[in-house]
């Protein structure tokens, strides 16, 4: 035993953020097999609690199961734990433990939870992590509060309070998963009140912790200096990043919902029944969920092809680095455009808000849109081969699996266990994201090349 921790020491970070994966899926597939997790008459098989469990540690929403109607309240307060351990990671728990402890972290240990948040400049790992734990809190007890207005009244003190706690965990996380209903939120479409709560956790939960505390190391300066500077001058003092991220964000709302609004205006079966101004509500909630939430107001096949399209590549690229959510995340997207329209207009380098982009963020840019794409069309390949649907419905199941958005087309339940296997690897390997799982996978470690090659020009198209 002490042998293997001696060598699962000396494993690269990208593998223990796996593994870490791994033991939290396994924890919470014998949690959600025990009797207590499951209410009178719904049992299931064993595979399909160990399924849910990857669903829920990789904020999916995918189950080959009626989740509402299989889990008691046990069950779904495992549920909850899971989706907060999916949201920020079994490492930064286990972190914060050891440091609550008064242990102190070693550098690997300091080393690997750099690389699970994201940020590679932390001086004071204790107070950055408290800062994590403190604010993803304090927004999921407020929007505990806001909700529980809307569902006590409905289900009483008790289940309303506890319906409240799950669609508020499950909206900051991106997780996607409902409590109280097998159609996800349709039941509620009606419900500007709730549904505006959710996209505020959705989106505070997609921006993540990098956003968060820029934003609030510079909010009294905002404050004090608003009318003396004016926004343009005091957003400019914003870190690079979290201009991109709130910019490319933005974008990607008004896309989203512009796109939703136009092919599906007239649509019966969608936008068509409601009234304008809420057609045009209801085109922004959907923007919002399918970048990786995955909630439904709008029955997803009722959807034209073109919408769908556009749906799914809005949940491949995903969210914020050091969010909740999955995908790309959108500052891949956006290096990866600025890429290409500065190599159009033939500029040497790639910049952005007046700074120039390293050549290697660029390059990682690439190799993780590749990765994600490799592994799509690697799981769509053998999903075809283990399938009776269709090319569309298996393109589909497999996008928004990899995405982590975890919509799909058709019942999961219906794909041989071959099939629900491969969507589960597909959604494990995109919330720890393409790079980790490459890199896990051949067990590299970060090295210099020893030998200089002369630099040629290759012929392109």
């Amino acid at each position: 035993m002490t042998q293997l921790l001696l060598k699962i020491r000396n494993w690269p970070n990208s593998l223990k953020i796996i593994l870490a994966a791994l033991l939290s899926i396994l924890i919470g597939g014998v949690l959600l097999s025990l009797p207590v997790s499951h209410q009178s008459g719904q049992e299931g098989s064993v595979f399909d609690h160990f399924f849910t469990s990857a669903s829920l540690v990789s904020i999916n929403s995918m189950t080959t199961l009626a989740f509402s109607d299989t889990y008691s309240y046990f069950g779904k307060t495992v549920a909850i734990l899971l989706m907060q351990v999916g949201g920020l990671g079994l490492m930064t728990f286990l972190a914060m433990v050891t440091l609550l402890m008064n242990q102190r972290m070693s550098h690997t240990q300091k080393d690997l939870l750099s690389d699970v948040l994201n940020r590679y400049r932390i001086t004071n790992m204790k107070d950055y992590l408290k800062q994590v734990f403190k604010y993803t809190f304090i927004i999921q007890l407020v929007g505990l509060v806001l909700l529980s207005f809307r569902f006590i009244p409905e289900y009483g003190w008790i289940e309303g309070l506890f319906h409240s706690l799950f669609l508020s965990v499950s909206s900051f996380t991106n997780a996607g998963f409902v409590s109280f209903s097998t159609q996800s939120v349709m039941s509620i479409s009606s419900d500007p009140y709730s549904l505006t709560i959710m996209m505020a956790l959705i989106i505070m939960g997609g921006l993540g912790h990098i956003v968060w505390f820029d934003i609030r190391a510079k909010g009294r300066f905002f404050v004090r200096n608003y009318r003396k500077m004016g926004f343009r001058r005091l957003y400019n003092r914003l870190e690079v990043t979290t201009k991109m991220i709130l910019n490319t964000t933005l974008i990607l709302l008004i896309v989203g919902l512009l796109f939703v609004l136009v092919t599906e205006w007239t649509n019966p079966d969608t936008l068509g029944q409601y009234s304008g101004p809420y057609r045009i509500y209801l085109s922004l909630f959907q923007s919002v969920t399918m970048r990786t939430a995955g909630f439904s107001v709008i029955e997803f096949n009722a959807f034209s092809k073109g919408t769908k399209l556009i749906l799914l590549t809005l949940a491949m690229i995903g969210t914020a680095p050091g969010s909740t959510g999955g995908g790309v995340k959108v500052t891949t997207f956006a290096v990866i455009i600025l890429s290409f329209i500065s190599e159009v207009k033939g500029q040497e380098s790639v910049a952005f808000s007046k700074r120039d982009i390293h050549i290697k963020t660029v390059k990682q840019a690439m190799i993780i849109f590749i990765g994600l794409f490799v592994l799509l069309f690697s799981g769509i390949q053998v999903l075809l081969w283990t399938e009776s649907a269709d090319f569309t419905t298996i393109a589909i199941q497999a996008t928004s699996a990899v995405s982590t958005v975890g919509i799909t087309s058709t019942e999961l339940a219906d794909f041989s266990i071959t099939g629900q296997l491969v969507i589960a690897g597909l959604f494990i390997a995109g919330r720890v994201g393409p790079l980790s799982v490459f890199m896990g996978l051949i067990g590299r470690q970060k090295q210099k090349r020893e030998k200089i090659y002369p630099t040629i020009d290759i012929m392109l198209g």
